[in-house]
């Protein structure tokens, strides 16, 4: 079962979604198999998608995110907890900014399902860089309007992982990963692509007029500062 925020925010927010959202660094592919099947689960708009090697499989609950993420690549409906595919047949399951919507339980044990022994699941997210005072702020506009269902970021997940019994220990690796080149109007959608604030139209013109008020000094373009963090293991 999607989020009830993710899915409706999402669905009306796909658009500034693809605009806005950063892609992934070079080094997310590092841990990949070079060829073989990968499951990018929770595609979204195919951010992650487009950028991995050999056979792809998409998949997404959200249909106007799938509708985007289907041009790099055969997408399904489907969401964590449940994935039709068959035991075993993937070499590497990818999540980029997902698994923490996920039934983590669940989704770990149809991961282990799906993977075959020795394949490789990897789970990624690009955070705001809060050493930056500005994306402090930023990040203090958009989350004035959570209801409690924010991703917080950085958060620890090698518990869940290790407490299925099938994986090897989460690996992390972090990864500088700025946002080159972009504008206002890039900055502000980027903010109104988060699901909650996407999913209330009540609040986006504020989140729109304070986010442009935070950088209306900046000479565009700039680069908007984010870290990733690439998190890795095996199934056993």
């Amino acid at each position: 079962m999607i989020n009830a925020n993710a899915a409706v925010g999402f669905e009306r927010g796909a658009a500034d979604y693809e605009r806005a959202r950063p892609s992934y660094p070079s080094a997310v592919l590092d841990a990949l198999p070079r060829d073989g099947r990968i499951v990018d689960l929770a595609a979204g708009t195919g951010k992650l998608t487009r950028l991995l090697p050999g056979h792809v499989i998409a998949v997404e609950p959200v249909a106007a995110m799938r509708a985007i993420a289907a041009q790099f690549a055969p997408t399904i409906a489907a969401t964590a907890e449940r994935i039709p595919l068959r035991d075993g047949c993937a070499d590497a399951v990818t999540i980029a900014q997902a698994f923490h919507w996920f039934d983590a339980t669940r989704a770990l044990e149809e991961l282990a399902r799906v993977l075959r022994p020795g394949g490789t699941l990897l789970l990624v997210w690009n955070d705001r860089d809060l050493r930056v005072p500005w994306m402090q702020a930023y990040s203090e506009i958009v989350h004035a309007h959570d209801p409690g269902t924010a991703y917080e970021g950085d958060v620890d997940y090698a518990p869940p992982v290790a407490d299925n019994g099938r994986f090897t220990p989460l690996e992390r690796t972090d990864v500088d990963n700025p946002q080159r080149d972009v504008t206002t109007d890039i900055v502000v959608e980027r903010a109104l692509s988060t699901s909650y604030i996407a999913a209330g139209a009540d609040v986006q013109e504020q989140v729109a007029r304070d986010v442009r008020a935070l950088v209306r000094d900046f000479e565009e373009p700039f680069d908007l500062p984010y870290v990733t963090h690439i998190y890795t293991c095996t199934r056993c």
